[in-house]
């Protein structure tokens, strides 16, 4: 039996997802999402564990079982301060590389949830 994955159904459902300002620890929209979207196809049993991720079990699932896992938050950057001059003191999160973030188009997320779109740019750029 072949495997028939509609493209436009699955390219629609990751720009949504992507579009989605999930930074570390504020996962909970794009989960909902998720679990709209497989609750939509019928064939999931869903729930969350306590620390909000979704799981999700196949009905009529085969055997051996199989298994899929996946980030929903992104990883990068956490604002350590606001300096005198208006610019972020950021830290990095993971393995993210500075120089090629440069130019990129950021969401700032404030714990109140206000959000600031801006452009990344190093202070240094040549090291």
């Amino acid at each position: 039996m072949a495997l028939t994955i509609d493209t436009r159904a699955v390219t629609e459902f990751l720009v949504e997802l992507l579009n989605i300002p999930s930074p570390t620890g504020y996962h909970r929209e794009a989960i909902e999402l998720c679990q709209r979207r497989f609750e939509d196809l019928g064939t999931l049993d869903l729930w969350t564990t306590r620390k909000g991720a979704l799981m999700g079990k196949l009905r009529g699932g085969g055997n051996p079982p199989v298994g899929l896992t996946a980030h929903t938050d992104t990883l990068g950057l956490m604002v350590r301060e606001i300096k005198s001059n208006g610019r972020l003191s950021v830290i990095k999160i993971g393995g993210m590389l500075l120089n090629g973030s440069e130019s990129e188009n950021v969401t700032v997320r404030t714990h109140d949830d206000r959000r600031y779109r801006g452009t990344f740019a190093l202070t240094n750029t040549s090291t």
